[in-house]
């Protein structure tokens, strides 16, 4: 639009572009070659270039072979952000990607629904205890300093990453951080349920929903 316009925005050149490894030739060229003839520079100041999606053999899908795997169907069963978290944490933007349905499966299991039970735990207790879990409170338990740390960590990790353009690793920290919050956390916290571990919790959950929202934004937002 700023070639056919004449008109340059303020943030011109693109931060970064995305395409596929065929639009080297096409896309990623042709931005490149207009905006040098025009004597502009590079239109763009970094590029994640993605691989292409395999058959869970290895093999590129093809209707002749059969192997095509229907994104909506997996998408109705196992829901967007399993898709998108898959492709986020199974290897770099620029490595071939094997996709079949146990794979996003395994994705929903490992990282979603940890997540989700740890919301529905603090939702049902909190509710049972009626606790007022938004009032903070300063707590001195060693594991509510613990998680608190941890999130504070991995915001800085998962900032750092993204802004150097590693989705992968910051996908994979953000991955750690949840099994520690469900596996070492909420599992050593059940029995307390008083108001500083609400306040800890809820404070976490929160946290936590904004720094996965670019990755998976539909259960950010339902938990947020």
């Amino acid at each position: 639009v700023p070639f056919a316009t004449g008109e340059y925005p303020a943030n011109y050149p693109a931060d970064y572009i995305s395409e596929a490894v065929d639009q080297t030739r096409g896309w990623f060229y042709t931005l490149l070659a207009i905006s040098t003839l025009l004597e502009k520079g590079t239109s763009y100041k970094n590029v994640i270039c993605l691989a292409h999606v395999l058959d869970q053999n290895g093999k590129k899908m093809s209707k002749s072979r059969g192997n095509i795997i229907d994104p909506w169907t997996l998408i109705e069963k196992y829901g967007v952000d399993s898709l998108r978290w898959y492709f986020f944490t199974v290897n770099n933007p620029g490595d071939p990607k094997r996709l079949g349905e146990q794979n996003i499966s395994d994705t929903l299991r490992k990282f979603e629904l940890i997540l989700w039970n740890v919301y529905s735990f603090f939702i049902t207790f909190a509710n049972i205890d009626k606790s007022n879990s938004k009032e903070i409170i300063t707590s001195d338990n060693v594991l509510d300093r613990w998680i608190l740390s941890k999130i504070n960590e991995l915001n800085i990790n998962a900032q750092k990453n993204l802004d150097n353009f590693n989705v992968v690793n910051a996908a994979r920290v953000i991955q750690d951080f949840n099994n520690d919050l469900s596996t070492w956390y909420l599992r050593r916290s059940r029995k307390r349920r008083d108001a500083k571990f609400y306040s800890t919790l809820y404070l976490v959950l929160i946290n936590f929903t904004k720094i996965i929202a670019p990755f998976v934004p539909f259960i950010s937002e339902a938990i947020y």
